[in-house]
């Protein structure tokens, strides 16, 4: 037995001369993967990629920290720690890989006694860089530098691995393959002695079965010295936390008893992965692994068949529907009719935000559309400044600059009018120099403010010359047309309520009423509408409630939780909504089954109802659980704009 013992340990630590060395890279982490046999060519994914199959780096999305401790027998140890990041098949990671252990007695007869006890301590830190390449096919490499030391020896050597994943029918195909080439590198010099590295070749393959609750997995080994070994795995997931795993590998330790066999449980809670597996030597006894790993954000890595199906023909339609809105888009441009041009450019790019030749007419309807607003404006206010009314020039000019910021006819232009009406405004006034520089400048502010339709300062400004001459009729003129342009805004302002209520669009009406009332608190039509806004709003947030409590009794959380939210936007008092998100977030319920397709579409259809911050929070829900998803970035960057323009 002692005998059998030794020769598993010296396989471990060194081997002899004129065989391989530095065995331990042999001894792959991760009890995931190890649970399955040691099949990791076609089944690793974030940290154990590192150790397994560089290449799969590329197939994963998001960031994921992992450590891994090995009990083996006679006490040897191992300690591995890796992080990997990948994004838009791009990866990069860091892994160390070590094994040790002590208490080594060295004797050179039988002796009560030892000559010495020494240790023997094996690292390899690595970095790895994956990439992929088109749908289908991905590459990597890990260069690793292997350190050993085993009592007053120590050897450094460089070792590479090469690495190709393989996923026919794209990322989300049930059928992955893999090939690697393992440990390329100089040889391990030990004083006189010299060993080569273990290169190996590996093979694998895995098959996801029953939408992915089953994987199965076979790898095919052939080191370079040694003859070829098989290993063949499967788990099972019995329940959304808890999958159960099993593998067997063939091998130089499968020498009776539970030799090749290997046998694992793997934990799920929310972003952590606890694994365990159990491996068998035969008579030189079992080795214990445990994995934990934590991803970092949530994130859709893998698309059922299912979903991709139904995801590429919705992006399929999509592209026909867009191109649809940018033909009628080219006809109105054809009539001249920019504004409904620019529209449907609009709707073009929000069904498809990739429709590059929308995004450019879009562009060039709005230069169009700005160069004639600014031109408009501008011969308004050339009128309007020739017939001395400066107030009505400067808010002309002011319009043209709002259409075309970077103007300079118009800002000439608004600088000449402020310029004559001070001039004109201090040739009138009988004061000391000192408060006519004041008036003067509270009467180019105010003008200023005027010209960006900002009335309410703009009358504060020409109050102070009030302050200072109060018989100044022109000052008293300005603040008679500003607080009629006030009037005139808010009664446009109030038609446009009533425009969001008939179409629904309550919070947009909600958000209206709260900008007339920033003009005139005591507008009695705005308070009266609020109220029923309000009331309205919490109609809705109710409703909201009752079919996320519905859904979530279903089992499906995560369109449970957008109802929640979307309740607490409607009414952010909402104590029942506010608790079932506080649950399902203690909870930490997986919404990784969540339609991200329906709940897209959910915002492109609130869109195109001019439902647009509707529209913004389904595509923030939509990246909560897919970040990568860049067609919703994009739309709500759309849907932002689209708001801007309607607080002016």
């Amino acid at each position: 037995m002692m005998i059998l013992a030794l020769a598993g340990l010296a396989m471990l630590i060194r081997a002899e001369p004129g065989e391989t060395g530095a065995q331990f890279l042999n001894l792959g982490p991760d009890a995931r993967i190890l649970a399955l046999g040691g099949c990791g060519t076609a089944v690793a994914a974030g940290v154990s990629a590192l150790y397994w199959n560089p290449a799969a780096l590329g197939w994963f999305e998001g960031t994921e920290a992992g450590l891994t401790h090995v009990e083996h027998f006679l006490s040897i140890r191992g300690e591995d720690a890796g992080m990997a990041t990948a994004h838009n098949g791009l990866g990069f990671g860091f892994s160390v890989h070590g094994v040790y252990l002590s208490g080594l007695e060295e004797r050179t007869g039988p002796s009560d006694q030892p000559i010495r006890t020494y240790g023997a301590y094996f690292l390899a830190p690595a970095v790895t860089v994956s990439r992929t390449i088109g749908r289908m096919l991905s590459l990597g490499t890990s260069v690793k530098v292997v350190y050993q030391t085993i009592g007053e020896d120590n050897a450094l050597s460089f070792a590479d691995d090469l690495g190709i994943g393989l996923r026919p029918g794209g990322p989300n195909s049930p059928l992955r393959v893999g090939l690697v080439l393992a440990n390329i590198g100089t040889g391990v010099r030990y004083s006189s002695e010299s060993y080569s590295l273990p290169t190996r070749l590996r093979f694998g393959a895995s098959l996801a079965l029953l939408r992915d609750r089953l994987r199965t997995a076979f790898d095919i080994v052939k080191p370079f010295d040694d003859a070829v070994r098989i290993g063949l795995g499967a788990e099972a997931c019995i329940t959304e936390r808890i999958v159960l795993r099993g593998g067997y590998q063939s091998g130089p330790h499968a020498n009776g008893g539970l030799a090749g066999l290997n046998l694992g449980l793997g934990f799920r809670a929310g972003n952590l992965n606890l694994d365990y597996a159990l491996s068998g030597y035969g008579v030189l006894g079992l080795s214990h692994h445990f994995s934990l790993a934590y991803e970092f954000g949530r994130i859709r890595k893998t698309l059922s068949d299912e979903e991709q199906r139904i995801r590429e023909e919705l992006e399929r339609r999509s592209r026909i529907t867009a191109q649809t809105f940018y033909q009628q888009g080219l006809v109105r441009e054809r009539e001249a009719r920019y504004d409904d041009a620019l529209y449907n450019y609009d709707l073009a790019l929000v069904w498809y935000p990739k429709l590059d030749e929308a995004r450019l007419a879009s562009e060039a309807v709005k230069r169009t559309i700005r160069d004639r607003l600014a031109t408009e404006h501008l011969t308004r206010g050339i009128a309007e400044y020739k017939s001395g009314n400066y107030v009505e020039a400067a808010a002309e000019f002011g319009a043209a600059l709002d259409a075309d910021s970077a103007n300079a006819i118009a800002q000439n232009w608004l600088r000449t009018t402020t310029d004559a009406m001070v001039k004109v405004q201090m040739e009138t006034i009988k004061l000391e120099q000192a408060k006519k520089d004041r008036i003067s400048m509270y009467l180019q502010n105010g003008l200023n403010y005027f010209s960006r339709q900002d009335y309410p300062r703009a009358i504060a400004e020409w109050s102070k010359v009030l302050e200072l001459n109060p018989g100044n009729r022109e000052a008293q003129g300005y603040i008679t047309r500003a607080r009629d342009k006030i009037r005139t805004r808010i009664e446009t302002q109030l038609a446009s309520v009533e425009t969001y209520i008939t179409a629904g669009d309550w919070r947009r009406a909600y958000d209206e009423l709260g900008r007339i009332l920033v003009l005139d608190p005591s507008q009695a039509q705005a308070l009266a509408r609020r109220e029923e806004v309000k009331k309205k709003l919490r109609y809705l947030s109710a409703d909201h409630t009752r079919a996320g409590i519905t859904l979530y009794k279903e089992g499906k959380f995560g369109l449970a939780q957008t109802e929640f939210k979307l309740a607490l936007e409607y009414d952010a008092t909402n104590v029942t909504a506010q608790e079932y998100v506080r649950q399902m977030t203690a909870q930490n319920r997986d919404v990784s089954d969540e339609n991200v397709s329906d709940l897209y579409m959910k915002g492109v259809n609130a869109y195109t109802e001019e439902k647009y911050q509707t529209a913004i929070f389904y595509w923030k829900r939509v990246l909560e659980l897919e970040p990568t998803h860049e067609n919703a970035r994009r739309n709500i960057a759309r849907a932002e704009e689209k708001l801007k323009v309607y607080k002016k």
